[in-house]
């Protein structure tokens, strides 16, 4: 019987021994790790998108005078021209009976008619690119030979419920779907008066220049009909005070109540998100930050924190 208590007992102290360390484990596992998050101040801005593509501002014809047949071609499609340069020559139908007259009459008699009735020439209306051209060298012609382009623009079509947040004058952002990383800084130079509609929404188109400038900053030149998105700001506060997202979560108030490490607590007011920031309103100035608990010592991440400390 002394035999079978002592047996008792040792099983007894050795299981209470196993208890204290499995005790002992939990409690290291709970351990929680902090993490401080700096106030920062940092350039925060929110933006809709609207998509469109690269158009000409306007299109002027250089026209044939009279009809008849095209002698020579000076230009092409993508040639910049200036104003009252020569586009082309040609010949009237007046012209073309005359020579043809000479020619049977012999070489010297059309040498010395083609130097009297010389050709007309056909002038570019205006500075710009030529868009297109309708004919090639000795095709006979009426009306537009060439079309000119005055500028690029690029033309966007933004939702009626996003068009109180545009106006001409406004700073944007714009790239080009093929070349997104380079971006160039311009404005919006034309709102339309009337909508139309696409995919039964109604939209409004926007118009926006691309400068000299802007092409060459894309180190190709962008061609008409390429897609390009715009970037119009809706909020925007530069080296404005901000808390990364993950201090409050996604799911967080606009008002919170943080303790400092005095015991004093803290009101704190937040604004809209921007990205992986949230604007910081009032109760937090810069070099603040903010303890949260992170995860504990057995490796399980607290994704909504019910912890939060001002540091000073």
């Amino acid at each position: 019987m002394k035999k079978y208590s002592i047996k008792v007992f040792l099983f007894l102290t050795l299981l209470f021994s196993q208890l204290l360390i499995w005790t002992s484990c939990e409690k290291s596992n709970d351990e929680i790790v902090f993490e401080n998050i700096p106030v920062e101040r940092v350039d925060l801005l929110r933006t809709f998108e609207a998509s469109g593509a690269i158009e000409y501002k306007n299109l002027v014809e250089a026209r044939a005078p009279t009809a008849g047949r095209l002698e020579k071609l000076y230009a092409k499609e993508g040639d910049f021209v200036k104003k009252n340069q020569v586009l082309a020559t040609m010949s009237s139908n007046k012209r073309i009976e005359l020579l043809d007259a000479a020619r049977s009459a012999g070489k010297e008699e059309k040498d010395f008619w083609e130097k009297q009735l010389l050709p007309t020439k056909i002038f570019s209306p205006s500075n710009g690119e030529v868009y297109d051209r309708r004919f090639s060298e000795q095709d006979y012609v009426s009306g537009w030979v060439m079309r000119i382009s005055t500028g690029k623009v690029v033309r966007v079509n933004v939702d009626e419920v996003d068009l109180n947040k545009v106006y001409v004058g406004q700073e944007v952002t714009l790239f080009l779907d093929i070349a997104s990383e380079k971006k160039v800084l311009t404005k919006v130079q034309k709102i339309s008066q009337t909508s139309r509609k696409v995919s039964n929404v109604n939209v409004y188109e926007v118009e926006i220049p691309l400068l000299d400038e802007h092409q060459n900053y894309f180190g190709f030149v962008p061609r008409y009909g390429m897609s390009v998105t715009v970037e119009f700001p809706i909020e925007q506060y530069p080296q404005a005070l901000a808390l990364p997202l993950r201090a409050v979560g996604s799911q967080f108030s606009k008002e919170l109540e943080l303790t400092k490490s005095s015991g004093e607590k803290v009101r704190v007011e937040l604004g809209n998100i921007f990205g992986e920031y949230v604007y910081v309103k009032s109760g937090l100035s810069e070099g603040d930050a903010i303890q949260i608990e992170k995860f504990s010592a057995s490796g399980s991440v607290r994704k909504e924190s019910p912890l939060l400390r001002l540091i000073k």
